[in-house]
């Protein structure tokens, strides 16, 4: 509100007291002089519009000192997040006690990433892109009289972009998000440690065997609640699922002192590359997918 205005509404204010006192004070005089006759009615009547004369011009004021408050623009967000999660893209490689018996390796681990969007429609719909690391190790097996422990491994990289729709509920939104993106080239690790039985056939130590992949396409999506919080800040947390599928073609694995048949009398432990390729060769490539569900959990800014 500019000085003039506020000069107004002030004298607009002044002049409505001043009418009022003058109207009491000569309701005064006219009750205490008895030789004058003057009608009730008139006097109420013209109290009243005073009155209301002053009380509008009050609240004309109020009003107007007060400022409106305007709906703050949300151009975009920025967010980091971490989570944990378990993996379903691996087949049941674990050995389970006895040779040829093998159990699913359950792998679970934690992961990260950051993301950037633009609105497209406030309060509706923006589009974004993240990136997220991963990271699983599989639970813990063994093989009577040859290993003592095996674990698998397995991490990656991935670059995604796509759209989320958040609708206003509670104390902040609720939001649902898909993405299409790739993994990075990455590789799968196993682990062996032999038992001390294996050293009389001269296996001793750690095997490895890692398994390189290409770049894997799919999908995820996500659906969760993000909290608002003071300053355009806020909280998430929500349930994600991914799906991307790699192949092994022109990749190799390698074999670091692994024994590939534990059935073999006596078991041969190997160090040697594999090469894959579908353009001809003894070894013909597979296809290998990472899915997984984590559950995620975000912080985040409104800019």
């Amino acid at each position: 509100m500019n000085g003039r205005a506020r000069a107004a509404v002030s004298a607009v204010r002044a002049d409505a007291t001043d009418i009022f006192q003058a109207t009491f004070t000569e309701r005064l005089r006219v009750c205490t002089c008895s030789e004058q006759s003057v009608s009730e009615a008139p006097m109420r009547n013209q109290l009243f519009a005073t009155t209301t004369i002053v009380l509008c011009a009050s609240a004309a004021l109020a009003h107007a000192e007060t400022p409106a408050t305007e709906e703050v623009r949300t151009l975009g967000f920025v967010e980091v997040f971490g989570n944990w999660g378990v993996n379903f893209g691996q087949t049941e490689f674990i050995p389970d006690g006895a040779p040829g018996h093998s159990k699913y390796p359950f792998a679970s681990g934690f992961g990260g990433g950051a993301a950037v969007g633009i609105v497209v429609l406030p309060s509706w719909l923006s589009i974004f892109v993240d990136y997220r690391y991963g990271s699983t190790r599989t639970v813990t097996g063994e093989l009577t009289g040859a290993l003592s422990d095996v674990h698998g491994e397995l991490s990656y990289h991935s670059f995604t972009a796509g759209v989320r729709i958040e609708r206003p509920a509670w104390r902040g939104a609720a939001y649902a998000q898909m993405a299409a993106g790739a993994l990075l080239p990455f590789h799968q690790t196993i682990e062996f440690e032999y038992a001390p039985m294996l050293a009389a056939v001269g296996i001793t130590g750690e095997g490895t065997r890692r398994d390189h992949f290409g770049a894997a396409r799919g999908v995820e999506a996500e659906m969760g609640y993000h909290f608002d919080l003071p300053s355009r800040f806020y909280v998430g947390t929500g349930i994600r699922v991914a799906t991307f599928q790699a192949s092994n073609n022109g990749r190799d694995t390698k074999l670091d002192n692994f024994v590939l048949d534990f059935t073999a009398l006596p078991p041969v432990a190997v160090t040697r590359n594999i090469h894959f390729s579908k353009h001809g060769g003894p070894n013909m490539p597979t296809t290998y997918s990472v899915q997984d569900i984590r559950l995620n959990v975000s912080v985040g800014y409104r800019f």
